[in-house]
């Protein structure tokens, strides 16, 4: 698919950009129908967030000035001030439309919820790829995800590089700018292209993590690691990517995009082949003969 080649050669239209397109998100908001007003709504605030998370985002690229380490070893990456002002954005618009709904963001919001009280929990990364964002990487999106009675129900990831909006609504499908996802059926796991991700922390076994990628590098066609979880799950959605797994990553990094994945007609679960929920440790997520195995490797 070769308007994937925009990674490589359109960094000046990242390096340029003061206005992201902001065309894709109206081509979309009419799709899929959703009978559920409830739904309807929930699915339609999202993707206006993500719009209003876009717009502030576009202001900061290139253009940041107050970049800080998290945790005091700085094992949980970066913040800027983008990744501050989207997620302000997102839950005001969140608030606005859903006040008795719960919110979980990377940069505030609950801390660790398990267990919301609500019947509503949205779970919000506001700049997946803050790293990538920083050094003007095109690779970052903006992950929003909602679970109704604690099964995800609508989830949209915006990806501003590529003016690509990702969006389902649990058994409504899943699309991208209005076209409808699939998954893509390998035949041979052998042909399969790959994504994954690592993470450096005193809690998460990293040996055991790059074991995992040493066994998978060797029989299929390639791993990639772009280093934003949300987008990566996204091309799985697509059918551009086969498979990914990660280990010790947040809810807020797949909600919304393991939501895509089984809408698209994928499969999802934590390492053990069960039940996929944002809270699991880790994520296994592919079409059904690529799922089946990455779970004899990630066990």
């Amino acid at each position: 698919m070769t308007h994937y080649l925009i990674l490589l050669v359109n960094h000046n239209f990242v390096k340029g950009l003061t206005t992201l397109p902001l065309g894709r998100f109206d081509a979309f908001v009419d799709k899929p129908k959703i009978q559920d007003p409830n739904l309807a709504k929930a699915f339609n605030v999202a993707t206006l967030a993500a719009q209003r998370s876009r717009e502030v985002l576009s202001k900061y690229l290139g253009n940041l000035s107050d970049i800080k380490s998290k945790g005091l070893q700085g094992y949980d990456g970066l913040v800027s001030e983008a990744d501050t002002a989207s997620e302000i954005i997102i839950c005001e618009t969140l608030r606005e439309n859903f006040p008795d709904y719960d919110i979980l963001g990377e940069e505030g919001g609950l801390s660790q919820v398990t267990d919301s009280k609500s019947e509503g929990l949205w779970l919000i990364d506001p700049l997946d790829g803050t790293t990538n964002f920083i050094h003007e990487y095109p690779f970052f999106g903006v992950s929003i995800g909602l679970q109704l009675h604690g099964e995800m129900a609508v989830g949209v990831v915006d990806v501003p590089p590529l003016d690509r909006v990702y969006a389902a609504a649990r058994g409504h499908g899943a699309y991208l700018n209005g076209k409808k996802l699939k998954v893509r059926e390998t035949l041979k796991f052998s042909e399969s292209l790959l994504a994954t991700g690592f993470v450096v922390k005193p809690d998460v076994d990293l040996d055991k993590q790059m074991q995992v990628f040493k066994e998978m590098v060797q029989c299929v066609r390639g791993v990639r690691r772009s280093g934003a979880a949300a987008v990566e799950l996204c091309l799985v959605a697509e059918g551009v990517l086969d498979g990914f797994w990660e280990f010790g990553l947040q809810p807020w990094d797949t909600a919304a995009g393991s939501l895509l994945i089984e809408e698209a007609g994928g499969i999802v679960s934590n390492d053990k082949g069960e039940h996929y929920t944002p809270f699991e440790e880790v994520i296994v997520a592919g079409s059904k003969l690529t799922h089946e195995h990455l779970i004899k490797y990630t066990k």
